[in-house]
């Protein structure tokens, strides 16, 4: 025998010795293994008998909970690797177990230890749950059951228009959704289609292109909602909703995560539709508001804040209202049309009728008189006797006086303050300026008194509008004119006005509110409505409240006539006897002069 005979015979003495012991400690020995199935000399969660037995090529592996019952059965590849029982190291076919002893996986490893083929997976109590193809990237559900067994899910083979198709049904079969991949412009959307029971669309959801649109339809397939939507941290969804007869009638467009505005948004609220538009949640751009067609509202924003010309209609009354912002935002001015005078353009946009864009004042023939009653006072005629460029003359009354007026202000022309109007009129017009007077008041057996007067006048062209008064019915621009006015250093003599107590001290504020009517037709006011108040609120009520108010004053024109014709008085419609008196003053008479400055009027 040789030397190499005798080495190689020891050594193979050796290895059927070490197989042996090997095979001796692999029927008694049992091991802990952790919750990853590493082997472990703490509390176990699981049981492995090992070392394992080998079966052909492979070693064959039975895990038990540590409570007892088998976890899994399988195969592994090198029962000596540093982690045996890793998934690498798995082969061939395996079976996962519930703890109540019902397999749970059912499956098979290839040579690089990753599920291939079929996964089964079962529920607790043993009926399948669902079969699983696995790829190199993954599985996917090739069918799902529900616990009866029947099929919640199955995935088919694709067409040539739909790829990857999977349905999902109900419990009772009915088709549930369709999940399918198209080519579209040579690139792939994903299509989910949901069926309620009897088989109609209801949702349909697409994804391409790094956007996810979804829609939602009714009973009769028409539209009913549409949403469109980006992905990511930062994108943008609109919603789009339609009424029956396919109108949109709601649009929400929003910056993501924000849900900043951004875009075109409508709402439809019955017949009445809005739009505005926004750019990283400021309103920016056209906003209007119709109802059936009709534009009532539109104007221009610019950073959040209305600019321009914008317009409003009243949806009772009809009438539009022009308002005017500054680049800023700021209010500026605005008025009214009435609704019987309003014009539209093709657009349906509103404007004025083109003899009141700008209101030159013509006065009638030499001749004409006006018949004018003030509350309750028997009626005043005022005849035109002379007209001379920008004056004009009128004897009042019988000819007991005569006025000098200044045409273009309205006013008589000894008159510095002012203008009370200012010619040519224009609807929106504003001018404003202050008056200083003393105001001397004749008392009875000679006596007089007087007070200083001062005001800040603001007049503004508010309206056109048609008026109805004892004269007629007239076409007219509304002036508003708001003043806050002081009377002080009152004084006077004889008649008891030396018993008036705080003489010089007394102060009066106060606030009044005019409007008149000025008819181009009649070349003169038609209407003046008066209020005056302690109270700071006063200005800026609206027309109809000093019209109906029971403490206002009027001055109504109840006759017109040409030359040669009698003014004969018609029936007042507002002129009346006040019914209350001016709220914010003392109301019972007393011996002191700031009650009689308040109770005089220096109109």
């Amino acid at each position: 025998m040789t030397r190499r005979q005798g080495l190689l015979g020891a050594w193979l003495m050796m290895a059927a010795l070490i197989s042996s012991l090997w095979g001796v400690a692999a029927q008694a020995a049992t091991r802990g293994l952790d919750e990853k199935w590493h082997f472990t000399d703490q509390s176990p969660a699981y049981q492995v008998r090992w070392p394992p037995q080998r079966s052909g090529e492979l070693w064959r592996v039975d895990i038990d909970y540590a409570g007892g019952g088998l976890a899994f059965e399988g195969y592994i590849a090198e029962p000596q690797s540093d982690e045996p029982l890793a998934q690498e190291n798995r082969r061939g076919d395996y079976v996962f177990y519930h703890e109540n002893g019902k397999p749970h996986l059912q499956g098979q490893y290839d040579d690089e230890g990753l599920i291939t083929g079929i996964e089964t997976v079962y529920r607790r109590d043993g009926s399948r749950e669902e079969l699983r193809q696995y790829e190199p990237d993954g599985y996917y559900p090739v069918k799902r059951f529900y616990a009866d067994g029947s099929v919640e899910l199955e995935s088919l083979e694709s067409t040539a228009e739909r790829r990857d198709p999977i349905k999902r049904y109900r419990r009772d079969g009915s088709l549930l959704m369709d999940y399918f991949t198209l080519q579209r412009e040579g690139k792939p959307v994903r299509v989910r289609l949901t069926y309620d029971a009897q088989g109609r669309v209801t949702q349909r959801k697409e994804e391409a292109n790094g956007e996810v649109m979804t829609e939602a339809y009714r009973a009769d397939g028409s539209l009913k909602e549409r949403n469109r939507r980006g992905q990511g941290e930062s994108y943008r969804s609109i919603t789009q909703a339609y009424d029956e007869q396919g109108k949109l009638k709601h649009r929400r467009a929003v910056m993501m995560p924000d849900f900043d505005y951004d875009g075109l948004q409508v709402h439809v609220d019955g017949d009445t539709r809005t739009e505005e538009h926004y750019k990283n949640g400021l309103q920016e751009g056209l906003f209007t508001v119709r109802r059936d067609g009709q534009l009532l509202r539109r104007g221009e924003y610019h950073d959040d804040k209305p600019v321009g010309e914008w317009f409003e209609t009243d949806q009772d009354s009809g009438a539009v209202t022009f308002i005017t912002y500054d680049e800023h935002g700021e209010f500026q001015h605005q008025f009214e049309i009435g609704a019987d005078l309003v014009v539209r353009d093709d657009q349906g946009i509103p404007g004025l009728p083109e003899a009141f864009q700008e209101v030159t004042r013509t006065l009638p023939e030499v001749g004409t008189t006006w018949l004018y009653q003030f509350n309750d006072a028997e009626p005043v005629v005022l005849t035109l006797t002379e007209k001379d460029g920008d004056q004009a003359r009128y004897q009042v009354g019988q000819g007991q006086a005569t006025l000098e007026e200044d045409v273009h202000r309205y006013q008589p022309v000894d008159q510095e303050n002012g203008p009370m109007l200012r010619f040519p009129l224009h609807p929106g017009d504003v001018w404003r300026y202050r008056t200083e007077d003393t105001v001397k008041v004749p008392a009875s057996d000679g006596a007089h008194w007087q007070y200083r007067y001062r005001t800040q006048i603001t007049s503004t062209v508010s309206a056109v509008e048609t008026i109805r008064v004892g004269a007629g019915t007239f076409k007219a621009l509304r002036i508003s004119r708001e003043l806050a006015w002081r009377k002080d250093q009152a004084s006077g003599e004889g008649g008891g006005l030396d018993r008036i107590k705080n003489g010089g001290d007394g102060q009066v504020d106060g606030f009044t509110q005019e409007l008149l009517w000025y008819a181009p037709e009649a070349g003169r006011v038609v209407l003046k409505a008066h209020m005056e108040s302690g109270d700071p609120n006063l200005p800026g009520r609206p027309a109809e409240q000093l019209l109906d108010n029971a403490a206002t004053w009027f001055t109504e024109l109840v006759a017109l006539a040409g030359p040669g014709d009698t003014a004969e008085a018609g029936e007042p419609r507002h002129a009346r006897a006040p019914q209350a008196g001016w709220i914010g003053f003392p109301m019972q008479r007393n011996n002191t002069w700031e009650y009689l400055m308040q109770s005089h009027s220096p109109q």
